[in-house]
């Protein structure tokens, strides 16, 4: 019996120990994965400032308010999309957070939102995560040299997409030469001459 109930001990101190180092990984994985998906659905979404951040709809009067609020060379005053995204991408995470994450969270997790300026026309989305939280039995642990909490702190990266800024300044000129009262030779060399000025500018901000 006395035997027994050593190797009973033995195995449950092992099964807990698992457990929290599996709770450890798991929640280190599941903030990773949070911080993924919000980067990603808010820079899908950067111009559109009225969508949803969970599936990107967008109602047709926010769309035509978009539309209409934004010009063509909008990435020279980026102040309202910005904010749209820093707030989209806070109440995401923390709500993915709260019903994902089973551990018990020693302080509110902080999430930080940057829009980073890569070139003129070009934005990426940097979401950072940064939580403590208790290790399942950690108390119990601690007198074996584990610490009672944990802390994570993650970071993830999304390229900010803009299909319209696509159209309109990469697909020009196939565009313009389409049509066949273009189809001269002084027109010919002026679109390629603008087409090699655009280039040398989009080289010099990038």
């Amino acid at each position: 019996m006395l035997e027994s109930m050593i190797v009973y001990l033995v195995t449950l101190t092992l099964l807990f120990f698992i457990l929290a180092i599996f709770s450890v990984i798991f929640q280190r994985w599941n903030i990773q994965i949070i911080a993924n998906e919000t980067a990603a659905k808010v820079a899908q979404t950067y111009r559109l400032i009225n969508s949803e951040t969970s599936d990107g709809y967008v109602s047709q009067d926010g769309l035509h308010d978009n539309w209409n609020s934004l010009s063509l060379f909008r990435y020279s005053n980026t102040h309202d999309m910005d904010t749209s995204v820093s707030e989209r991408a806070g109440n995401y995470a923390s709500a993915r957070l709260k019903k994902t994450t089973y551990t018990h969270d020693v302080s509110e997790p902080q999430i930080t939102v940057n829009v980073d300026k890569d070139a003129f026309p070009r934005r990426h989305v940097n979401v950072t995560i940064k939580g403590e939280y208790a290790v399942p039995l950690g108390s119990a642990l601690s007198y074996f040299g584990f610490k009672s909490t944990t802390k994570y702190e993650v970071s993830a990266y999304a390229e900010c997409l803009d299909m319209m800024e696509y159209i309109t300044l990469t697909d020009y000129e196939k565009r313009l030469m389409d049509r066949k009262f273009l189809k001269t030779s002084i027109l010919k060399d002026i679109v390629d001459c603008i087409d090699s000025f655009l280039k040398l500018v989009s080289n010099f901000f990038d």
